[in-house]
Protein backbone atom coordinates (compact mmCIF):
# COMPACT_ATOMS: atom_id res chain seq x y z
CA UNK A 1 0.00 0.00 0.00
CA UNK A 2 1.68 3.60 -1.06
CA UNK A 3 2.20 5.59 1.64
CA UNK A 4 3.63 9.12 2.16
CA UNK A 5 6.87 9.37 4.77
CA UNK A 6 5.93 13.06 5.98
CA UNK A 7 9.82 13.90 6.92
CA UNK A 8 12.77 15.23 4.98
CA UNK A 9 15.86 12.34 3.55
CA UNK A 10 16.94 9.95 6.23
CA UNK A 11 20.40 11.39 6.48
CA UNK A 12 18.73 15.07 7.50
CA UNK A 13 16.99 13.52 10.26
CA UNK A 14 19.70 11.42 11.23
CA UNK A 15 21.70 14.97 11.50
CA UNK A 16 18.81 17.30 13.39
CA UNK A 17 18.78 14.51 16.19
CA UNK A 18 21.98 14.52 16.58
CA UNK A 19 22.82 17.02 19.93
CA UNK A 20 26.18 17.53 19.01
CA UNK A 21 25.39 18.10 15.36
CA UNK A 22 22.70 20.50 16.26
CA UNK A 23 24.58 22.23 18.37
CA UNK A 24 27.27 23.35 15.81
CA UNK A 25 24.37 23.67 13.10
CA UNK A 26 22.84 26.06 16.20
CA UNK A 27 26.21 27.90 16.33
CA UNK A 28 26.44 28.54 12.42
CA UNK A 29 23.09 30.39 12.26
CA UNK A 30 23.73 32.68 15.53
CA UNK A 31 21.46 30.46 17.92
CA UNK A 32 23.24 30.23 21.37
CA UNK A 33 23.49 26.69 23.13
CA UNK A 34 25.04 25.56 26.27
CA UNK A 35 28.89 25.38 26.02
CA UNK A 36 30.11 21.55 25.35
CA UNK A 37 32.83 19.96 27.35
CA UNK A 38 35.08 16.95 25.88
CA UNK A 39 35.46 14.23 28.26
CA UNK A 40 38.77 14.54 28.33
CA UNK A 41 38.49 17.56 30.62
CA UNK A 42 36.54 15.89 33.23
CA UNK A 43 39.38 15.77 35.80
CA UNK A 44 39.41 16.34 38.96
CA UNK A 45 39.69 19.63 38.90
CA UNK A 46 36.45 20.00 37.24
CA UNK A 47 34.04 21.80 39.12
CA UNK A 48 31.76 23.46 36.72
CA UNK A 49 27.65 21.69 36.93
CA UNK A 50 27.07 19.89 34.45
CA UNK A 51 24.59 18.15 32.05
CA UNK A 52 25.45 14.55 31.05
CA UNK A 53 22.90 12.95 28.17
CA UNK A 54 23.04 10.83 24.90
CA UNK A 55 23.63 12.54 21.90
CA UNK A 56 21.50 10.92 19.36
CA UNK A 57 18.74 9.50 21.99
CA UNK A 58 19.10 5.73 21.21
CA UNK A 59 19.81 5.22 25.37
CA UNK A 60 18.12 7.68 27.01
CA UNK A 61 15.60 5.06 28.53
CA UNK A 62 18.69 2.99 29.90
CA UNK A 63 20.91 6.37 30.59
CA UNK A 64 18.43 8.95 31.20
CA UNK A 65 19.82 12.70 31.04
CA UNK A 66 21.43 13.23 34.56
CA UNK A 67 22.70 16.79 36.06
CA UNK A 68 26.40 16.00 37.44
CA UNK A 69 27.52 18.34 40.13
CA UNK A 70 31.08 17.01 40.19
CA UNK A 71 33.29 15.37 38.00
CA UNK A 72 32.98 11.71 39.75
CA UNK A 73 29.30 12.06 38.88
CA UNK A 74 29.09 13.09 35.44
CA UNK A 75 32.34 10.11 34.79
CA UNK A 76 29.71 7.55 36.40
CA UNK A 77 26.60 9.50 34.08
CA UNK A 78 29.01 8.58 30.98
CA UNK A 79 29.86 5.75 31.88
CA UNK A 80 26.18 4.55 32.05
CA UNK A 81 25.17 6.14 28.63
CA UNK A 82 28.28 3.99 26.99
CA UNK A 83 27.11 0.46 28.83
CA UNK A 84 23.88 1.29 27.33
CA UNK A 85 25.28 1.25 23.89
CA UNK A 86 24.83 4.97 23.40
CA UNK A 87 27.24 8.05 22.81
CA UNK A 88 27.61 10.60 25.79
CA UNK A 89 28.21 14.31 25.53
CA UNK A 90 28.68 16.97 28.06
CA UNK A 91 27.38 20.37 28.28
CA UNK A 92 27.08 23.34 30.81
CA UNK A 93 24.00 23.42 33.26
CA UNK A 94 21.96 26.53 32.14
CA UNK A 95 19.51 27.74 34.83
CA UNK A 96 16.35 29.42 33.99
CA UNK A 97 12.72 28.59 32.06
CA UNK A 98 12.56 25.79 30.09
CA UNK A 99 11.22 27.41 26.62
CA UNK A 100 9.73 25.94 23.73
CA UNK A 101 9.06 27.22 20.03
CA UNK A 102 6.86 25.03 17.83
CA UNK A 103 7.42 25.38 13.45
CA UNK A 104 5.72 23.09 10.83
CA UNK A 105 8.46 23.96 8.09
CA UNK A 106 6.57 23.05 4.38
CA UNK A 107 8.06 21.49 1.28
CA UNK A 108 9.07 24.31 0.14
CA UNK A 109 10.65 25.84 3.04
CA UNK A 110 8.18 28.07 4.39
CA UNK A 111 7.40 27.92 7.89
CA UNK A 112 3.98 27.45 7.75
CA UNK A 113 2.63 27.61 11.18
CA UNK A 114 4.26 28.00 14.75
CA UNK A 115 3.65 28.78 18.49
CA UNK A 116 5.79 29.14 21.92
CA UNK A 117 5.41 28.19 24.94
CA UNK A 118 7.04 28.02 28.54
CA UNK A 119 7.18 25.80 31.20
CA UNK A 120 6.21 27.30 34.82
CA UNK A 121 6.59 23.73 36.39
CA UNK A 122 8.76 20.96 35.28
CA UNK A 123 9.44 17.28 35.81
CA UNK A 124 11.53 15.76 37.04
CA UNK A 125 13.03 18.95 38.92
CA UNK A 126 16.33 18.63 37.49
CA UNK A 127 15.89 17.98 33.83
CA UNK A 128 12.41 17.21 32.88
CA UNK A 129 9.62 18.31 30.70
CA UNK A 130 6.88 20.24 31.19
CA UNK A 131 3.97 19.10 34.00
CA UNK A 132 2.34 23.11 33.69
CA UNK A 133 3.22 25.71 30.82
CA UNK A 134 1.40 28.29 28.48
CA UNK A 135 1.36 29.69 25.53
CA UNK A 136 3.38 33.26 24.92
CA UNK A 137 3.84 35.73 22.10
CA UNK A 138 6.30 34.47 19.81
CA UNK A 139 9.78 36.08 20.12
CA UNK A 140 10.82 37.53 16.53
CA UNK A 141 14.51 37.16 16.67
CA UNK A 142 14.02 33.68 18.40
CA UNK A 143 11.89 32.63 15.39
CA UNK A 144 14.41 33.88 12.86
CA UNK A 145 17.48 31.88 14.42
CA UNK A 146 14.78 28.57 14.32
CA UNK A 147 13.76 29.41 10.62
CA UNK A 148 17.68 29.89 9.91
CA UNK A 149 18.33 26.81 11.92
CA UNK A 150 15.90 24.29 9.93
CA UNK A 151 16.64 25.78 6.95
CA UNK A 152 20.11 24.77 7.18
CA UNK A 153 19.59 21.17 8.71
CA UNK A 154 16.80 21.27 5.35
CA UNK A 155 14.09 20.10 7.52
CA UNK A 156 10.60 19.40 6.67
CA UNK A 157 7.76 18.92 9.00
CA UNK A 158 6.81 19.76 12.32
CA UNK A 159 9.94 20.52 14.48
CA UNK A 160 9.94 21.42 18.64
CA UNK A 161 13.03 23.36 19.60
CA UNK A 162 13.41 23.59 23.39
CA UNK A 163 15.75 26.48 24.88
CA UNK A 164 16.53 27.25 28.68
CA UNK A 165 15.94 31.11 28.79
CA UNK A 166 19.42 31.78 30.70
CA UNK A 167 19.63 35.09 33.67
CA UNK A 168 21.40 36.88 30.59
CA UNK A 169 17.77 36.79 28.31
CA UNK A 170 19.27 34.66 26.21
CA UNK A 171 18.06 31.16 24.89
CA UNK A 172 20.18 28.50 24.88
CA UNK A 173 18.94 25.24 22.37
CA UNK A 174 19.36 22.19 24.22
CA UNK A 175 17.12 19.79 22.42
CA UNK A 176 15.27 19.10 18.80
CA UNK A 177 11.98 17.33 18.81
CA UNK A 178 10.79 16.09 15.08
CA UNK A 179 7.87 14.40 15.95
CA UNK A 180 4.40 14.20 18.34
CA UNK A 181 6.00 15.70 21.50
CA UNK A 182 4.27 15.42 24.92
CA UNK A 183 2.71 18.88 25.31
CA UNK A 184 1.49 19.27 21.62
CA UNK A 185 -1.97 19.39 23.10
CA UNK A 186 -0.98 22.99 24.18
CA UNK A 187 -0.33 24.38 20.44
CA UNK A 188 -3.55 22.41 19.50
CA UNK A 189 -5.51 24.19 21.81
CA UNK A 190 -4.10 27.74 21.10
CA UNK A 191 -5.58 27.36 17.65
CA UNK A 192 -2.72 25.70 15.30
CA UNK A 193 -3.53 21.88 14.48
CA UNK A 194 0.43 21.51 13.76
CA UNK A 195 -0.58 17.61 13.31
CA UNK A 196 -2.63 18.59 10.60
CA UNK A 197 -0.95 21.31 9.26
CA UNK A 198 1.83 18.95 9.10
CA UNK A 199 -0.08 16.09 7.05
CA UNK A 200 -1.52 18.93 4.93
CA UNK A 201 1.38 20.08 3.46
CA UNK A 202 3.23 16.18 3.25
CA UNK A 203 0.14 14.90 1.07
CA UNK A 204 0.12 18.46 -0.59
CA UNK A 205 -3.80 19.24 0.38
CA UNK A 206 -4.84 22.65 2.24
CA UNK A 207 -4.51 22.57 5.65
CA UNK A 208 -5.66 24.42 8.64
CA UNK A 209 -5.71 28.53 8.11
CA UNK A 210 -4.64 29.27 11.48
CA UNK A 211 -1.16 29.39 11.90
CA UNK A 212 -0.78 31.71 15.01
CA UNK A 213 -0.74 30.78 18.30
CA UNK A 214 -3.72 32.50 20.90
CA UNK A 215 -1.57 33.42 24.01
CA UNK A 216 -2.28 32.44 27.89
CA UNK A 217 -3.85 29.47 26.94
CA UNK A 218 -2.61 26.99 29.75
CA UNK A 219 -1.80 23.16 29.61
CA UNK A 220 -0.93 20.46 32.29
CA UNK A 221 -0.21 16.51 33.17
CA UNK A 222 -1.78 16.38 36.08
CA UNK A 223 -0.39 13.35 37.48
CA UNK A 224 3.23 14.23 37.02
CA UNK A 225 2.22 17.79 38.42
CA UNK A 226 1.24 15.80 41.66
CA UNK A 227 4.39 13.70 41.54
CA UNK A 228 6.66 17.11 41.66
CA UNK A 229 4.56 18.55 44.39
CA UNK A 230 4.77 15.80 46.51
CA UNK A 231 8.60 16.01 46.08
CA UNK A 232 9.50 19.75 45.97
CA UNK A 233 6.45 21.08 48.48
CA UNK A 234 6.44 24.56 47.42
CA UNK A 235 5.15 26.27 50.16
CA UNK A 236 4.41 23.03 52.37
CA UNK A 237 2.93 19.37 50.73
CA UNK A 238 -1.21 20.53 51.08
CA UNK A 239 -0.65 24.28 49.53
CA UNK A 240 1.11 22.74 46.68
CA UNK A 241 -1.24 19.93 46.38
CA UNK A 242 -4.06 22.31 46.02
CA UNK A 243 -2.41 24.55 43.66
CA UNK A 244 -1.94 21.35 41.08
CA UNK A 245 -5.70 21.01 42.00
CA UNK A 246 -6.87 24.62 41.55
CA UNK A 247 -4.23 24.95 38.43
CA UNK A 248 -5.99 21.93 36.57
CA UNK A 249 -9.58 23.56 35.58
CA UNK A 250 -9.60 25.54 32.61
CA UNK A 251 -6.41 23.69 31.71
CA UNK A 252 -5.25 21.64 28.40
CA UNK A 253 -3.90 18.16 29.50
CA UNK A 254 -1.91 15.32 28.46
CA UNK A 255 -4.40 12.81 28.37
CA UNK A 256 -7.29 13.95 29.95
CA UNK A 257 -10.04 15.11 27.30
CA UNK A 258 -14.00 15.32 28.85
CA UNK A 259 -14.43 14.64 24.82
CA UNK A 260 -12.79 11.08 25.15
CA UNK A 261 -12.15 9.98 28.79
CA UNK A 262 -10.97 6.32 27.98
CA UNK A 263 -7.19 7.51 27.95
CA UNK A 264 -7.47 9.09 31.07
CA UNK A 265 -9.08 5.73 32.38
CA UNK A 266 -6.52 3.32 31.48
CA UNK A 267 -3.64 5.29 32.19
CA UNK A 268 -5.76 5.72 35.54
CA UNK A 269 -5.85 1.94 35.97
CA UNK A 270 -1.98 1.75 34.57
CA UNK A 271 -0.40 4.34 37.75
CA UNK A 272 -3.03 2.94 40.42
CA UNK A 273 -1.67 -0.93 39.29
CA UNK A 274 1.99 0.48 39.87
CA UNK A 275 0.98 2.30 43.12
CA UNK A 276 -0.98 -1.34 44.14
CA UNK A 277 2.82 -3.16 43.02
CA UNK A 278 4.83 -0.59 45.09
CA UNK A 279 2.76 -0.87 47.64
CA UNK A 280 3.01 -4.53 48.02
CA UNK A 281 6.91 -4.53 47.87
CA UNK A 282 7.46 -1.65 50.46
CA UNK A 283 4.79 -4.22 53.01
CA UNK A 284 6.61 -7.30 51.79
CA UNK A 285 10.15 -5.37 52.67
CA UNK A 286 8.51 -4.60 55.92
CA UNK A 287 7.43 -7.88 56.88
CA UNK A 288 10.92 -9.31 55.69
CA UNK A 289 12.63 -6.86 58.38
CA UNK A 290 9.94 -7.39 61.21
CA UNK A 291 10.51 -10.93 60.92
CA UNK A 292 14.05 -10.79 60.40
CA UNK A 293 14.41 -8.91 63.81
CA UNK A 294 11.85 -11.10 65.54
CA UNK A 295 14.21 -14.26 64.32
CA UNK A 296 17.39 -12.57 65.94
CA UNK A 297 15.35 -11.34 69.50
CA UNK A 298 14.86 -15.21 69.30
CA UNK A 299 18.15 -15.99 68.72
CA UNK A 300 19.75 -13.29 71.64
CA UNK A 301 17.47 -14.14 74.39
CA UNK A 302 18.24 -16.82 77.03
CA UNK A 303 17.31 -20.11 76.54
CA UNK A 304 15.80 -21.74 79.81
CA UNK A 305 17.84 -24.38 81.77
Amino acid sequence: MPARIPYARHEVVLRSLDKRELAMTAARVGLATPRLFEIEDLDGSFENPVVVKERTGKATVAAPVSIARTSTAALDAVERIRVAGGDPMVQELVHGPLVAYIAVRDQDGRIAAHAQQIAERIWPSDAGGSVRARTIPVDRGLADGAAALLADLDWFGLAQLQFILGPDGRHRLIDFNGRFYGSLALVVASGVNVAAIWAASATGRPGPRTTSAVTGQRYQVLQSDLRRAWVERRGGLIRDIFDCVRFAPGATHSVLDRRDLGPACRLSLILLGRMGKRTVRRARGIAARAARAVADVGRRAPRAA
